[in-house]
């Protein structure tokens, strides 16, 4: 797949799911939320990054309720602009949020004096997709944010190897529109271990 195509379809599928309608978006959270509740590894994580959806992605709302009542921690991405890193911080109810440059809801600056969560430190990592396929390449914004945060698992170039971490599960999450047939991977792509959607769980790596 070339740069231009894999531009044309990054496109067409945020237009996809930018056209859902709201009530469309609430349905599709909730199920999400529902299936998530039944998979094991949810109960097994403590330490547990999220996002807050934009440009149409499939809303985690009700799932983070769910992990707050389960008593999970919770995290968010906040990206870098300077240093074009992705960090993960505290996330409550309390938490005063503000929109970067991306129009993408995080953590404000106060919120950020306190203790960032290595992303070695994540049990389970829930990211946005724009396209996935059933083998488990995923499609992101391009932004290649959640690729470096998470490059030490293929063996950073500190020279320490992956088992010197404690290894997160990387769930991708979209809505059931956004899958593909099939899509190229790159070297520097972090593989996925499951892609959940409103209507499926789909298995890469690890069990539900």
């Amino acid at each position: 797949m070339t740069l231009n195509s894999r531009q044309q379809l990054r496109k067409t599928l945020r237009q996809q799911r930018q056209s859902l309608s709201i009530d469309a978006q609430t349905v599709a959270a909730d199920l999400l939320s529902q299936r998530l509740e039944t998979l094991k590894f949810i109960q097994q994580s403590n330490n547990i990054a999220m996002y807050l959806a934009s440009d149409g992605e499939i809303s985690l709302a009700p799932a983070i309720e769910l992990a707050w009542q389960l008593g999970k921690n919770v995290y968010l991405p906040v990206v870098s602009e300077e240093q074009g890193q992705m960090n993960f911080v505290p996330y409550d109810r309390a938490t005063i949020l503000h929109l970067n440059r991306y129009g993408i809801a995080e953590p404000s600056m106060d919120e950020l004096s306190t203790t960032l969560l290595d992303a070695s430190e994540l049990d389970l990592v829930l990211m946005p997709l724009v396209g996935f396929d059933r083998h488990g390449a995923r499609l992101g914004m391009g932004g290649g944010y959640y690729d470096r945060a998470f490059a030490f698992m293929q063996g950073p170039s500190t020279g320490l190897t992956a088992s010197k971490f404690k290894i997160p599960k990387l769930i991708g999450v979209a809505h059931s529109i956004q899958e593909v047939d099939t899509l190229d991977t790159a070297s520097w792509d972090i593989p996925l271990d499951g892609i959940i959607t409103d209507q499926t769980w789909i298995e890469t790596h690890i069990e539900p």
